[in-house]
């Protein structure tokens, strides 16, 4: 780097940039519900059966109603949702010590049938 003021003052440095990998999160499967049925889902408990890379002590895991609320984790859902309709839900894996995260989704299926 050059002083623009003395062109006799110079200056090195070095910069080190380290790039973190996003986690991965397996695909997840859909949750099906028997037609007209209400249930209640803990999705911390729906993620932990259905995930093999599941670790609360590297990664915190949130839930969200849109894409973008989890990419911006904004409006974090309850762990504790009652079924009623359709829908999806979005779930963002975050490395606890590098910040780096991604996202998945599943969605709510009725059934008419208990197959």
């Amino acid at each position: 780097m050059k002083n623009a003021l003395n062109v006799d003052c110079t200056n090195e440095t070095s910069i080190v940039f380290q790039v973190n990998e996003n986690p991965i999160i397996e695909s997840l499967p859909n949750y099906v519900i028997c037609e007209g049925e209400i249930q209640e889902l803990d999705l911390l408990v729906y993620l932990k059966e259905n995930s093999l890379d599941y670790n609360s002590e590297t990664f915190e895991f949130t839930f969200y109603s849109t894409q973008e609320n989890a990419d911006l984790k904004e409006e974090k859902l309850n762990e504790l949702q009652t079924l009623t309709d359709e829908g999806v839900f979005f779930v963002r894996k975050e490395n606890k010590e590098t910040n780096c995260y991604t996202t998945a989704s599943f969605q709510i299926v009725f059934s008419d049938s208990e197959d």
